[in-house]
């Protein structure tokens, strides 16, 4: 299906509660419903299963197929072994890159500055660095920034028991970029968390 709509998703999250589980359809609750890339949703659901609360987070293709889904109400952080753990620490240090990244753009202004009101008119004299430098550290800085915004975003989706969403995040990507730009343990530690993800979102 070229265009799989928010009704059909709907539809589709329904007929999987029903085959699976035998929840009629207006039996299915689904709190939560967004449209991520290349036509790929992400649903949220919760129904009664033997007496029992179940909720659950599917990723639906563009073709409407399932491709995956976790039980929110099983795989709670302890289910995820390591993960929070790494990830939190992995944030630790992806914070303190962001923050050295920051302190360093503003001490390098603030001495470009202090530099100009002291040359004045001698602004020949002022080397070409003090321009480069930060705006290198400012760029950086935004790297790390957005290292750490998706980081918490994975922190969060743990707390939340939500494996399957929480390894979406943490993609190698994200793991190269946070070797690079946010400290080789930041990196390592995100890298090393997909493991156990993934394994709670199976």
């Amino acid at each position: 299906m070229s265009d799989f709509g928010s009704q059909k998703v709907v539809q589709r999250v329904r007929d999987w509660a029903h085959s699976n589980y035998g929840v009629p359809e207006n039996g299915v609750n689904i709190y939560y419903l967004k449209r991520l890339g290349n036509g790929t949703w992400r649903a949220r659901c919760s129904f009664i299963y033997n007496n029992e609360e179940k909720k659950f987070t599917l990723t639906i293709g563009s073709d409407g197929e399932i491709t995956s889904y976790s039980d929110l109400s099983r795989s709670g952080p302890s289910e995820m072994g390591a993960a929070p753990t790494m990830v939190l620490i992995a944030e630790v240090f992806a914070i303190l890159a962001l923050i050295g990244f920051t302190l360093g753009a503003i001490v390098l202004l603030v001495s470009y500055a202090t530099s100009v009101s002291v040359a004045g008119a001698g602004l020949s004299f002022i080397s070409p660095a003090i321009f480069i430098f930060p705006g290198l550290l400012i760029i950086l800085a935004v790297i790390s920034g957005y290292i750490v915004s998706r980081t918490l975003k994975i922190r969060s989706y743990i707390e939340q028991g939500d494996a399957v969403a929480a390894l979406q995040i943490d993609s190698v990507g994200l793991g190269v970029l946070a070797l690079l730009f946010s400290g080789v343990i930041s990196g390592i530690l995100l890298l090393l968390a997909r493991e156990d993800l993934r394994r709670a979102s199976q």
